[in-house]
């Protein structure tokens, strides 16, 4: 995941859960990598009554 920090999934079976963030993927390796995603719809997030306002960065 790349969100500004560096991490690594390095095992198989590994998980992420991406919660609306900024975020890129790549494979450093020379191996396969297998990806799967599942999206589920989701209500707009609320916090102390208001709503959420969308973030990008350019």
């Amino acid at each position: 995941m790349d969100d500004g920090s560096e991490t690594h999934l390095k095992n198989p079976g590994d998980t992420v859960i991406q919660k609306g963030s900024m975020h890129a993927w790549r494979n450093p390796s020379t191996e396969w990598a297998r990806w799967m995603c599942v999206v589920i719809a989701a209500e707009p997030a609320l916090v102390d009554g208001k709503l959420l306002e969308t973030e990008t960065k350019t």
